[in-house]
């Protein structure tokens, strides 16, 4: 179940983001393997489990943590909210293949940056595929067990997104713990 789409970042912030993670990429390829077997060799998608992204990189933190601040206050989510987030780089001919985040109760996101916004990500609603074009900027929350993936990429434009494992009111250890007035990550 989608339970939110929304814009909560401009095309600068998004392109300075994507600059970051870009500029980034070949360090975070260094923190460790390729884990992760639905997406190309060698991908950042499969070092998601070895770096925190809102932790790594202070600019994009300060640019994305307040927003999320505001959704999840606005959602009436209680804090603090513990986040993983990772950064996607999907070049031509690569996408990520139909998955989901978890079974248990938590919740996932993720945030178009730059690239071709067509064919866009498709989530498996009521046993049936549906394809949401991106839009720059926007934030997309879901159920953790909601199935999704990315059509591979037919530009030569790379495709960035941030993607975003959630948990409500509990800390869990390595993970970003978002609250109203401070980040501790422990």
């Amino acid at each position: 179940m989608i339970i939110l789409q929304k814009i909560i970042l401009t095309k600068s912030e998004c392109e300075l983001i994507s600059n970051r993670i870009l500029e980034r990429e070949e360090e975070i390829k260094d923190m460790g393997e390729d884990l992760y077997p639905s997406t190309s060799p060698n991908s950042l998608t499969g070092r998601h489990y070895c770096y925190n992204l809102l932790s790594y990189d202070k600019d994009i933190e300060n640019l994305v943590r307040p927003k999320l601040i505001e959704i999840f206050t606005d959602l009436s989510y209680s804090f603090p909210i513990s986040i993983k987030c990772w950064a996607n780089t999907f070049r031509q001919d690569e996408g990520i293949d139909l998955h989901f985040h978890s079974k248990h109760t938590f919740l996932s996101a993720n945030i178009f940056l730059s690239g071709p916004t067509k064919p866009g990500t498709t989530y498996v609603i009521d046993n049936r595929e549906v394809t949401y074009e991106n839009r720059i900027g926007e934030f997309t929350l879901f159920l953790s067990n909601m199935k999704h993936k990315v059509y591979p990429n037919s530009s030569d434009n790379i495709r960035v997104s941030m993607a975003m494992d959630i948990t409500l009111s509990e800390k869990i250890p390595n993970e970003f713990i978002l609250t109203k007035c401070q980040q501790y990550f422990k």
